[in-house]
């Protein structure tokens, strides 16, 4: 697992992991926070932004009580349309990971 920071510097490169069904990307990211690889949670700083996509959804729960702020794409769940906040908010996080991306 690559972390990058928002203008495509590479911070770290952790692995190399197994990827099957049990193990995909929240799961990596659940286990290297845990087990602070690499020190990890010591590089976040107050108001830092971990900016990640759907791929890891179910590791929201462990960024957010690790005290983490984590920025992911929206879900419409249902819905027809974002309101205009979400979109933008949505934008903001695609360009980010187009840059990092690219």
């Amino acid at each position: 697992m690559m972390i990058v920071t928002t203008t495509g510097y590479i911070v770290a490169c952790i692995g190399p992991f197994m990827f099957d069904f049990n193990n995909n990307d929240a799961a990596i990211m659940k286990d290297i926070l845990l087990r602070n690889t690499d020190h990890i949670l010591s590089w976040q700083k107050e108001h830092d932004i971990l900016v990640v996509d759907r791929g890891f959804r179910d590791s929201m729960g462990i960024m957010k009580a690790l005290g983490l702020e984590a920025a992911m794409p929206t879900f419409l769940d249902g819905r027809r349309q974002f309101s205009a906040e979400e979109a933008n908010e949505s934008r903001c996080i695609t360009k980010i990971r187009w840059v990092v991306e690219a």
